[in-house]
């Protein structure tokens, strides 16, 4: 079976509130079931675009985990500075 690559995209309200909160979330994220790698990219003008390319070792366990971050208390300081534009998507590399 291939690795699963969740592909996250989001913008923020302050850049850096989310780039400490997305320290802290991938370090809660690793201990998920199936959890591989986390890769974070920021866009270079102003940067408050974020990706995240997220590696997992199962649909099932990535579709769990986009489950159950939302409602993790741990990673509430990046789930803060969101704004409306978060996008997921779930793709197998070709």
């Amino acid at each position: 079976m291939s690795s699963i690559f969740e592909i996250v995209t989001y913008t923020v309200t302050d850049r850096e509130k989310a780039e400490t909160g997305r320290q802290t979330a991938c370090k809660v994220v690793a201990d998920y079931p199936g959890f591989i790698s986390w890769t974070c990219f920021s866009e270079t003008d102003t940067g408050k675009h974020f990706v995240d390319l997220i590696e997992w070792d199962s649909a099932e366990n990535a579709k769990a985990a986009q489950d159950r971050f939302p409602q993790d208390s741990k990673v509430q300081a990046i789930m803060s500075v969101f704004d409306e534009s978060l996008a997921m998507v779930l793709a197998r590399k070709v």
